[in-house]
């Protein structure tokens, strides 16, 4: 049986992507989160970050399963591989910034 937790973990990329606005955050860091992502425009860091979430969620979801199949472990394959360039994505852009400083 899953946690309350990891249930918190799964619906809340759900519930953030409702209330987060770019308006809601300080400017300079969304500023520090486009620079550090690359992004050009406050909204895409947003749905960058929200799609980040959302892969964790059905990650998790599937690595916490009783059982699984072989199309579960496709899906689980997918998802990692999504979740890993996308960190890629955020990290490299990150590590090239600081190699600039």
């Amino acid at each position: 049986m899953m946690s309350d937790s990891l249930r918190l973990a799964m619906i809340m990329p759900f519930i953030l992507n409702r209330i987060l606005k770019p308006q809601i955050f300080k400017q300079s860091e969304i500023g520090i989160f486009r620079n550090w992502t690359g992004v050009s425009r406050n909204d895409l860091a947003i749905k960058l970050w929200l799609k980040y979430c959302i892969l964790v969620a059905k990650t998790m979801s599937i690595t916490f399963m009783h059982s699984f199949t072989e199309e579960d472990y496709t899906k689980l394959s997918e998802y990692l591989d999504n979740e890993r360039k996308l960190l890629l994505q955020i990290l490299t852009f990150w590590s090239f910034t600081i190699h600039l400083m």
